[in-house]
This record gives C-alpha cells, structure tokens and sequence, in this order.
C-alpha cells in the first residue's frame, strides 16, 4: 500500500501545484498561501498550533527539521523566509520559491551578510514577518544545534522583537520519524519525498512562544533564542509515535491567512 500511496500522492501534488501556480499567476494572489494548506492535506501531513501567532514586523526564528517546517509555518503566518542560495537553482520549485520572496544567502560568503541584512530589514520595516533558521542545517530532530547570531545583529540594531517557534513530529507506530519525517544529511529531496508520501498519516505540533525575545548582545541572544526553543519543544514531547487514525485538517488551530485566500 505505501508504494501505491505515494504515487497517487505525489501524482495529486504535481497536478495540484501547477493548477495552483497558474490560477495564482492569473488572479495576481500569492501562489504559496493558496498551495501550502492543500498540500499539507495531500501529503497527509496535520499541523497542531499552540501559542499566540508572532506580530507583523517581527523576526522568527525556530529549529530546523526539514521541508515540512516551512509548509507548517506557511499555513498559519504569512510570512518571507531564508534559505540558503542553493535552492534558487532547483529546477521550476527555485523559480516558485523565488516568487515567494524568499530571502537568498551564500552561507560561505561572509560579504554577502550586509544584504542579507539590508532586504530583511526592508522586508521587515513593511510589516512583513521574516522566518529563519539559525541553526544553518536541517536535523534529525533528536535535538537543537547551537545557533548562529550573524543575522540576529538586525534585530539588536533595528529594535526588532524576535519571536521564537518549535516544531516536532508525531508518527505512526512502526514509522520513524527521524528518518522518514526528517529531511537532514545527504539524503536528496526526491528520495525523501518519496519515502515519506508512502507514511499514511503523521502530525507536526508548532509552538510559538508567548512573548518575544530581547538580549543587546547578539551571542546571548543567539543562546536565549535556542533555549526558547529547546524549552517549548521538549513541553510538545518532541517526536511522539501515535497509534493510527485519521488525519485532521491542515492548519488545526486558527492562522492569520484568510481562509479566502487559501
């Protein structure tokens, strides 16, 4: 059954993300909010959120444990992201994470910070939420890598409160996450999306913290935002396996998307 339960899912994903890309392009509305709540559902994915949605204008910051975290975060926060330069050179998904807004960085480049730094304060100074991963990887989910500071200098600079977020994986008895749920290591994307349109149904719990995080010196905050998120990952007890059963929608829990707009 699981091979079978993959083809028609990722055969559901392809129709359905250039039905969404077209008609995005056509009405002029934003392609990602329109396509990640549908998507989650294809892929058999339930996203439970807990905690007050981060304000516009706020950088947030959370762990990193794969593709899936940023399908999570998009249904419930409109929000730009950063990724590593790499991915502008996926064939056709670089282009569509392009359109998004996404914010671009040479991880090796250190000249490439400043702007880097510039478009996120640009994009924040708009009112738009910006959504990094500090600890510069995907993991395994077993735990949280040290995090880096080199962008949180913005913050300090420009008096911007940072908001901190958490995801972790439930899985089906039998299924374990850390490897079929986790995209991390060596691992090509398409093997991994393989694998894990083959798991029946799984569940990502988000935490978003209930206030925001304030340090003057970018190390300590690079600390105190880790421990935010160390912190309200282990109350989800990160990683659980739950018996089998029906997935829930998408999104459970409210978002500040327009359900219009989805």
């Amino acid at each position: 059954m699981g091979p079978l339960r993959a083809v028609l899912r990722l055969s559901a994903l392809a129709a359905w993300t250039g039905r969404s890309v077209l008609y995005a392009w056509v009405t002029r509305r934003d392609w990602v909010q329109l396509w990640v709540r549908p998507t989650c559902r294809i892929l058999g994915l339930t996203i439970v959120r807990s905690g007050p949605l981060p304000p516009r204008g706020t950088l947030v910051v959370a762990n990193h444990v794969g593709y899936l975290d940023i399908l999570a975060l998009a249904t419930q926060i409109d929000t730009r992201f950063i990724a590593k330069s790499e991915i502008a050179q996926w064939p056709l998904l670089g282009r569509l994470i392009r359109d998004a807004g996404t914010i671009f960085i040479h991880r090796q480049r250190l000249k490439d910070l400043p702007r880097v730094i510039a478009d996120m304060h640009d994009r924040l100074a708009a009112g738009d939420r910006v959504t990094w991963f500090p600890e510069g990887t995907s993991t395994d989910g077993r735990g949280v890598l040290p995090f880096k500071s080199a962008l949180l200098q913005t913050a300090i600079t420009r008096d911007i409160p940072i908001h901190t977020a958490s995801l972790t994986f439930e899985a089906p008895s039998g299924v374990c996450p850390h490897e079929r749920l986790c995209w991390h290591g060596t691992t090509s994307l398409l093997p991994h999306l393989w694998r894990l349109a083959q798991v029946p149904n799984y569940r990502m719990t988000l935490t978003f913290a209930d206030r925001a995080v304030y340090q003057r010196d970018r190390k300590a905050l690079a600390r105190a935002t880790r421990e935010s998120v160390v912190e309200h990952r282990e109350t989800s007890r990160v990683l659980r396996y739950l018996p089998g059963r029906p997935s829930q929608p998408a999104g459970h829990g409210g978002s500040d998307l327009h359900p219009a707009r989805l």
